[in-house]
């Protein structure tokens, strides 16, 4: 039909209700990392979206803390508020 449905919907990955405030996908397009303001940074592998890769905890967010990888994708950029 007209219509395309996704290939996959992550649910739960950050605590319900916890707006995500920036998403990002890496240069080379294998990865994404997702911040919330749940105070968690969560990096995840585009092709086994079953669990993060790596998430850290205890970083405050206050609605506007963005997150950036580095150009070699080698570093993930995060602040906290």
């Amino acid at each position: 039909g007209p219509h395309n449905r996704p290939k996959e919907i992550l649910r739960d990955v950050h605590q319900n209700g916890a707006e995500i405030t920036s998403l990002k996908f890496s240069y080379d397009g294998h990865n994404f990392v997702t911040r919330s303001m749940d105070d968690t940074m969560k990096l995840f592998d585009i092709r086994n979206l079953r669990q993060p890769l790596a998430a850290f905890d205890n970083l405050p967010n206050f609605g506007h803390s963005s997150v950036v990888f580095s150009p070699d994708d080698h570093l993930i950029v995060t602040g906290t508020s």
